[in-house]
Parts: C-alpha cells; sequence; structure tokens
C-alpha cells in the first residue's frame, strides 16, 4: 500500500505558526509608538515647567532685590534732605565751630533721632582736626559708642572725605556691626545758605 505524501518542512512551519491579523499588529504597533510618544511628551512638559518654576523663583527673586534696593535708594535721599536740613542751621553751624555741650544736650537724643529718621550722626571739622559721633542701637534705642565709632571711621575715611570736599555732600552705605545703613552729609553752613564752613554732617 503506498504511503500518503509528507508535507515538506515549509509547509509544516506554516502549519503550526500562528496567525496574527493584520489590524491586530498594527493595533500593537501603534500602542508602543503612543505609549513611547507619551513619555516623550511628558519628559518635555517636565523639563517646560521645570524651567518655567526655575524662571518664575528668579523673576521673584529679582523682584524682591529690586524692592529691597529702592528701600534703600528711598532711605538714602531722605536723609540726604534730612542732613541738608540740619547741616544749613546756624545752630549747627555753631556746634561745629565750637562743639559746645549745649548742642548736644537739645539735639542728640533718641526723641531728636527718631524725629529726624536717624539712628547715628557725625559731625567732623572742615580741617578734620575734630569729630563727634553718635548713634542709638536700633534695637535697644540705647547709646552705642560701639556703631559711633565705626560711623565716625567711614565718615573720616580719605575717600568719604574726598567725596565730601568735591561736590559739598556724599552719600553711601555702610555695613555697621552686620548690618546694612544708608548715610548721607553735606557741608555745614549758616541758615542762609553763607560759610565758609566750619565742617560737615552726616546722618545714617
Amino acid at each position: 500500500m503506498a504511503e500518503p505524501a509528507r508535507p515538506d518542512a515549509a509547509e509544516q512551519l506554516t502549519s503550526k505558526a500562528p496567525h496574527v491579523p493584520l489590524g491586530r499588529e498594527l493595533l500593537l504597533n501603534f500602542a508602543v509608538i503612543g505609549a513611547l510618544a507619551m513619555a516623550l511628551i511628558f519628559l518635555v512638559l517636565t523639563l517646560m515647567i521645570q524651567s518655567s518654576f526655575g524662571k518664575l523663583e528668579q523673576a521673584e527673586v529679582d523682584k524682591q532685590i529690586g524692592r529691597a534696593e529702592s528701600f534703600l535708594n528711598e532711605n538714602r535721599e531722605g536723609l540726604a534732605l534730612g542732613s541738608k536740613d540740619w547741616g544749613f542751621w546756624d545752630e549747627t553751624f555753631a556746634y561745629v565751630t565750637r562743639f559746645e555741650p549745649g548742642y548736644e544736650e537739645r539735639n542728640v537724643n533718641l526723641d531728636s533721632f527718631r524725629n529726624a529718621r536717624i539712628d547715628g550722626l557725625v559731625a567732623v571739622r572742615a580741617d578734620g582736626s575734630d569729630a563727634r559721633a553718635f548713634f542709638f542701637d536700633p534695637d535697644s534705642d540705647e547709646p552705642n559708642p560701639g556703631l559711633a565709632q565705626a560711623a565716625r571711621t567711614i565718615v573720616q575715611s580719605p575717600a568719604y572725605r574726598r567725596e565730601i570736599a568735591a561736590y559739598g555732600a556724599a552719600k553711601g552705605y555702610a555695613l555697621l556691626n552686620g548690618r546694612l545703613y544708608a548715610l548721607a552729609g553735606t557741608r555745614v553752613l549758616r541758615s542762609d545758605r553763607t560759610g565758609p564752613s566750619p565742617g560737615d554732617l552726616t546722618f545714617v
């Protein structure tokens, strides 16, 4: 009896391989591509959000710095006006000329400083031969000789003296005992703006 014909190897493999419909294969491919695309979009969005937050934080920092600078500048300009108010005054003119104690008793006190919105005052003779400095601690409201001496050192520095001599006034900032202060000084004149000036007065 003749044996039935055996299918060749190719036919056997074809008959055993599962058949995947084309539509399902495309769906699987689309699913993989979609998952990868979603992961990439998530990564890009994460980077964009982090960048946006970084820019927002930097913008907020810049804003706060701008406010601080504005406050310091306004404070310094206020000191400049106040120093001229006291500096163009006959009583101050006489005080810087002789450094009489009566002026200090009347004007160098916490109430006067608070009214003038200052913490310290430095008066220097025009020739640099003598000076007086006073300071009330902003935390304790007590006289602070250490801060007074630190302010006097700055006002008597060569750079500050040159600015006063050149412009009749000086403005700046100083770090005293770990705290930033604005300071402004003016050449002292009589109330009618006449001289010669006996020296200068600086508010801190």
